[in-house]
């Protein structure tokens, strides 16, 4: 465990005993950066797959307060992994189940010709409820006159975003580390189909949206002065050295701000929750779109669970932030993907305070893309996923590679705080975009 002090708060590492090495240096930094902040005033616990971000840490907790960073959620919004049951399976060649994935599920920055699922299929009602359950736990009024097509269009026109193109993304993978896998039971025998998708650039045009209009607050807020104030509240020779004294504290105009952290309060704050709200629902229904393409296309059914995990999101039942991060409160079974050759964990949470109710989302970069792309190899990449099939093996997913990621053996352990190991998915098939 490392313990991080900051200004306005501090932050708790949950690296095992002996692997403090699991943390990088810029990812220290980033942390330290995070609780010296006035945006991070609640207690903050960092994931042990934590690694640097873009914006920020990935791995970060946190009870929401009065100020939000939407670069802390980051802008694949609602970005997660869900894990579906298919029961016993006769055998099946995995060569042609992967073409038949292929066919039916765009990957990279494709699309569906056709939309085959819209607005219309999100559960709008109920995310009313949700955000009014959610004004009360926090005890603040959001005003919002409920997810209809006004405010859909509306987002669409505030963000910019093509109403078509977000329909024709609804069932689509994404490429970077979102894969789609088939794997067995480790208790049952039964496959598993997992997915790992999120919201699109939907999500992404959300996330820019409020960052910006976070970083127009508070340039607005450090830029001015009131100089009318100023002459109401003091006299004679003060007016002249308070309006110096605040002309030295204003940012150099040539020196550029770090706005990295920028955050809303107030009316933009239940803003940015409003478009949160939409973007993870829209991210499930993405993903529940994709599985239904993908049993249709093997000709398969749900024959048991449906497990849900979200890592990218505010959490509107019990208020934890999570960036890179699952919820694991008490009994709450979610689902940790590893790599591409070890697999898939499903856990049960054990409702660790410490821990903000969380566990980690997977097993977290041990390299940067980059450094992957100098120091592995092909062969090395394909030695180690023996035994899994996979057309994904190859140069241009070299940062993808097993030996890109923290060792599993160390996350498993690292998590028995917060969460139980209740059955492990292993591979037999592995899907992602080249891109």
């Amino acid at each position: 465990m490392i313990e991080i002090n900051g200004k306005h708060t501090d932050a708790v590492v949950q690296t095992p005993d002996g692997h403090d090495d699991l943390l990088d240096d810029m990812a220290v930094e980033q942390i330290q950066k995070m609780v010296s902040h006035e945006a991070f005033q609640e207690p903050v616990a960092i994931m042990p797959d934590s690694h640097a971000g873009s914006g920020a840490v990935i791995g970060f907790t946190m009870p929401l307060g009065n100020r939000v960073c939407p670069n802390t959620i980051g802008v694949d919004i609602g970005c997660g992994v869900d894990a579906v049951n298919l029961g016993p399976l006769p055998e099946f060649d995995l060569r042609e189940a992967d073409k038949k994935i292929r066919e039916a599920v765009p990957f990279g920055f494709e699309v569906h010709d056709k939309p085959i699922a819209g607005f219309r299929n999100m559960p709008l009602e109920p995310m009313d409820d949700m955000l009014r359950h959610f004004s009360n736990e926090i005890d603040e009024h959001i005003s919002h006159l409920g997810y209809g097509n006004f405010y859909i269009d509306d987002l669409l026109e505030r963000v910019g975003y093509d109403k078509e193109r977000a329909e024709q993304s609804i069932g689509t993978l994404g490429g970077g580390n979102h894969f789609i896998e088939i794997s067995k039971s480790e208790n049952t025998d039964d496959y598993w189909i997992v997915v790992h998708s999120g919201s699109r650039g939907l999500g992404l045009n959300i996330a820019q949206y409020w960052q910006n209009k976070a970083t127009e607050e508070r340039n607005g807020e450090m830029e001015t002065i009131d100089y009318e104030a100023i002459r109401e509240g003091f006299e004679g020779k003060e007016i002249e050295r308070e309006i110096e004294r605040r002309k030295a504290i204003l940012p150099d105009p040539e020196h550029v701000r770090d706005t990295d952290l920028d955050y809303l309060e107030g009316e933009e704050a239940h803003g940015y929750y409003i478009d949160m709200l939409f973007a993870q629902q829209y991210a499930l229904l993405n993903r529940d779109k994709i599985i239904r393409e993908i049993t249709d296309a093997l000709e398969a059914r749900k024959k048991g669970r449906h497990i849900r995990s979200i890592h990218n999101y505010i959490d509107f039942s019990d208020g934890i932030m999570r960036k890179g991060a699952i919820k694991a409160q008490t009994g709450h079974h979610s689902v940790i993907p590893l790599n591409m050759r070890d697999g898939t964990l499903i856990v049960e949470g054990k409702g660790n305070e410490d821990w903000n109710y969380s566990a980690p989302h997977g097993a977290g970069r041990m390299m940067s893309r980059t450094r992957a792309f100098n120091e592995l190899s092909v062969g090395q990449f394909s030695r180690e996923m023996g035994g899994i099939f996979s057309t994904s093996v190859g140069q241009s997913t070299l940062d993808e590679s097993p030996m890109a990621y923290k060792p599993a053996s160390v996350i498993e352990m690292a998590i028995e705080p917060t969460a139980e190991v209740i059955d492990r998915l292993t591979p037999v098939l592995n899907c992602k975009a080249d891109q």
